[in-house]
């Protein structure tokens, strides 16, 4: 398998960048903060001389001093260089973010002695291997390289910071034409790692070749972050219209559910209003409790067409035909009651007649009674 070695250079200029730069060291700036992996622990890492090193102005200051230079005029103070080789080179002997993985220690120790190769032994002011976030083989350095500087008009020579000139000499020593720094930088770290880490490492193509621009693993986080936001974005998204398109699909046919509903309420409408005008209605029996419901044809035939109604319907019309059954009750007992009443006249009538007759009968035989004696009477009288 090929692995790759790469660098990302960055001049110090001011002492502003610096203090950024020590923040971040420090683990105090918002971006450490949000690039801080889960479960690790805030500054966990290699460092070189020591964790002091982070305090990258402090350390500043005591190399300028302890080595008597300063930068030159209108120059960079410093150089911020990182260092990385593909981080599945160093998964092969253990985890990426383990301290005591010999290849993270390798690429530590690696990075440093590579610099200090070209930029010279004292030229190192901090170095340090950050293990607390997602990314791993990456070293940063910091470094000041010292040369001479003549003065001007005179034959002295003094002791000065001066990356440029080391970046220069770099360059040429390997073929570069001066101003390309970064490209020999890249080569030279290459070479380094392949000769002292492993032959499988491989310088990655210049991004002039590619066309593509070269980013620092944050950079390439970040970018591969950023994708990831924009493609969940795409995708809420696609899930929105897709959600949009049912909800008008659904819109639409509840539409015609309702419109088909309405049309359903009517014609029920019109159907109940059929069955309870129908003249059959007052033949309609309670329903019994056991059986077949036998009711008029006309009435059965409108309440099948009424589909889910038609249970509320049936229970409307079997409280209707209990009603019913119960008037049609009392009117027969009133109609019963009507007859033997008029059974009774009939009676009286007859009675009356008869009554009549047999006073007619008394009467007449009272008036013979009258006439036999009025005659009896006359028979006994003497003759003048």
């Amino acid at each position: 398998m090929t692995f790759f070695a790469f660098t990302h250079s960055e001049p110090v200029e001011t002492r502003q960048r610096l203090r950024d730069l020590e923040r971040h060291g420090l683990r105090v700036d918002l971006l450490a903060r949000k690039n801080l992996r889960h479960g690790a622990i805030s500054g966990a890492g290699l460092d070189w001389p020591n964790f002091s090193g982070r305090r990258l102005t402090k350390a500043y200051a005591e190399f300028k001093k302890r080595n008597d230079v300063n930068p030159r005029k209108g120059a960079q103070l410093l150089h911020s260089i990182g260092i990385g080789i593909s981080p599945g080179w160093i998964r092969e002997t253990g985890h990426l973010h383990d301290p005591a993985n010999p290849r993270n220690v390798q690429i530590f120790d690696a990075a440093i002695a590579w610099v200090k190769s070209f930029a010279g032994d004292d030229a190192v002011i901090s170095a340090r291997m950050d293990l607390d976030e997602e990314g791993g083989g990456w070293v940063d350095v910091y470094f000041a390289p010292i040369r001479l500087e003549k003065y001007k008009g005179r034959s002295q020579t003094k002791r000065v910071i001066s990356v440029n000139k080391c970046l220069e000499e770099t360059a040429v020593g390997l073929g570069y034409p001066k101003g390309s720094h970064y490209s020999a930088l890249n080569t030279s770290w290459a070479k380094y790692a392949k000769k002292h880490l492993d032959p499988a490492i491989e310088r990655g193509t210049p991004g002039r070749d590619t066309g593509k621009e070269h980013l620092t693993p944050r950079q390439y986080k970040a970018e591969q972050e950023a994708k990831k936001k924009a493609a969940s974005a795409e995708r809420r998204e696609q899930e929105a219209l897709a959600q949009k398109i049912e909800f008008e699909e659904a819109t639409i046919a509840i539409e015609e559910d309702r419109k088909k509903l309405a049309r359903s309420f009517e014609a029920n409408a019109n159907t109940l209003l059929e069955i309870f005008t129908d003249p059959e209605l007052e033949k309609l029996e309670p329903r019994p409790r056991a059986g077949t419901w036998k009711a008029p044809k006309s009435i059965a035939a409108k309440v099948n067409t009424l589909g889910p109604m038609m249970n509320v319907v049936l229970k409307v019309l079997d409280t209707l035909a209990i009603k019913v059954a119960e008037l049609r009750e009392r009117l027969e007992k009133i109609v019963r009651r009507e007859k033997q009443l008029g059974d009774v006249l009939v009676e009286l009538e007859k009675v009356k007649d008869r009554l009549a007759a047999e006073d007619l009968q008394a009467v007449e035989r009272g008036r013979a009674v009258a006439r036999n004696a009025e005659n009896a009477a006359t028979t006994d009288e003497p003759s003048p």
